[in-house]
């Protein structure tokens, strides 16, 4: 049913509270529904204790780790926010970056949706 990353080769795999047509699987006779759902809105919930090393928190959609690996999206946050003076960091300049490149620079061709929460008032940049 997973084709090239979608559900029946056109909805994408991560997407799930919509589209009624992809809630079950239907009967090749027409009798009705026979399967489990194709997709589910049930999320995957982590819990994870902030420490003070954690710097931030940055929670995207598929359309950005699409392109961009996890690691990488980090190094690229920290670059952004420690790169400007300390009392001028924006976050929201930031993930509007991140966002940009992925779209415009790397050409996800999903959507892409970022938040960034920050744990601290600066970044210092890394040594």
């Amino acid at each position: 049913f997973v084709s090239f990353r979608r559900v029946l080769g056109r909805l994408a795999v991560s997407r799930a509270f919509g589209d009624e047509e992809y809630k079950a699987v239907p009967d090749k006779n027409g009798g009705g529904d026979i399967g489990n759902p194709l997709v589910i809105a049930d999320p995957e919930i982590r819990l994870e204790r902030v420490t003070p090393e954690d710097d931030f928190l940055l929670m995207a959609c598929d359309g950005l780790f699409d392109v961009f690996g996890s690691q990488e999206a980090v190094d690229f946050i920290y670059g952004r926010l420690s790169a400007m003076p300390p009392n001028e960091q924006d976050p929201m300049r930031a993930v509007q970056d991140i966002v940009h490149e992925a779209i415009h620079g790397r050409r996800s061709r999903d959507n892409v949706t970022a938040l960034l929460v920050t744990f601290k008032r600066a970044l210092a940049p890394r040594r």
